[in-house]
This record gives structure tokens, C-alpha cells and sequence, in this order.
């Protein structure tokens, strides 16, 4: 094979890679993307989330936000999150980016301000990994998005009978 086939064949081939890659996901809101073949998740390694680590503060959801994230551990990062209002807690989050599967999820369970869970007692909400850029991480409807090493930008998808009704912006400041 001489150098211009061979040449075109790895451009072909690495085409039909990041078609077959993309094939797997579509646009769900105007910054979010969606898993569409949840059989098809994109490689991604916990150390890929490690510039989340520290504690976050901001606004979102009609109030003030406090997100705290640990370094990467046994292959995953635990978070905490509160939403207050008004002075007063509307409710809390445990979170965890996991890897599974060779792929990186992101694992939620919501508590009322009286620690009741909203999940059942072995249910969780789980957003798959869709993509991961060196400064953002597109899962399921949600998206992380590094504006700078202190800024951060979440978006979040809301659905209604399956369908994206919405999407919310939290703004957060890295905290020293």
C-alpha cells in the first residue's frame, strides 16, 4: 500500500470513528446532549473529572448553591450539594462520579432538608457519560462546563413525559 492510500485509509477509518462515536448521542437541549444508545458510552477515566475537586459556590435554582467536590479515590469522587432559599435549605444532593463499565457516570440521590431521601432506600439517579472534553463533561441531560480554573457553568435538563421541557444554569465560583 503506498503512502496516499495508506494515508486515505486512516482517514477514512478515523471518519467512521467519530461518526460511529457521535451516532451515539444528539443534542437534548440547547447545552445538554443525550444518550441515545445507552449500549454505545464513551470511554472516560475518573482522572478526567479531577479539575471538579474543591468546594463551589454560586447561584441557581432561585437561590444560593454550595457544591463540594473530593479528589479522585478507589475510582471515584463524592460530592455534596445544598440548595438554599430564603435562608433556609430546600435540599440537599449526595453525588459520586463513578467509572463503570470503562465509561464515567455521575450518581445522585436528593434528601428534603429533614435528610428524608427523595430516591427509594436502593435507588439512585444515574447520568451516563455522552462526552468528555478537556473542559466539558456532557452527561445525560446535564453538562459541566470549566469556564476557567475558579468558574463553573452546570446545565440541566428538565423533562416532562420524556420530553426536554427546559434547561437551568448554575454559575459557580471555586472557593480558596
Amino acid at each position: 500500500m503506498n503512502a496516499l492510500m495508506r494515508k486515505s485509509a486512516i482517514s477514512i477509518f478515523a471518519a467512521l470513528m467519530l461518526a460511529s462515536s457521535c451516532a451515539a448521542q444528539s443534542r437534548f437541549t440547547d447545552h445538554t446532549l443525550q444518550l441515545d444508545d445507552p449500549n454505545t458510552k464513551p470511554s472516560g477515566a475518573i482522572g478526567q473529572m479531577a479539575w471538579m475537586a474543591g468546594h463551589w459556590r454560586g447561584e441557581g435554582l432561585g437561590g444560593a448553591i454550595d457544591e463540594m467536590w473530593s479528589p479522585p479515590m478507589g475510582s471515584r469522587m463524592m460530592g455534596a450539594f445544598q440548595l438554599v432559599q430564603a435562608d433556609t435549605v430546600a435540599f440537599y444532593e449526595l453525588m459520586a462520579f463513578v467509572e463503570e463499565e470503562n465509561s464515567l457516570a455521575l450518581w445522585v440521590k436528593h434528601f428534603n432538608p429533614d435528610f428524608s431521601g427523595w430516591e427509594e432506600k436502593h435507588d439512585k439517579v444515574v447520568f451516563p457519560l455522552v462526552r468528555i472534553e478537556p473542559a466539558v463533561a456532557y452527561f445525560h441531560g446535564l453538562t459541566f462546563e470549566r469556564v476557567d480554573d475558579d468558574s463553573l457553568r452546570v446545565f440541566l435538563a428538565f423533562t416532562r413525559d420524556g420530553s426536554p421541557v427546559s434547561e437551568t444554569m448554575l454559575t459557580y465560583r471555586r472557593l480558596p
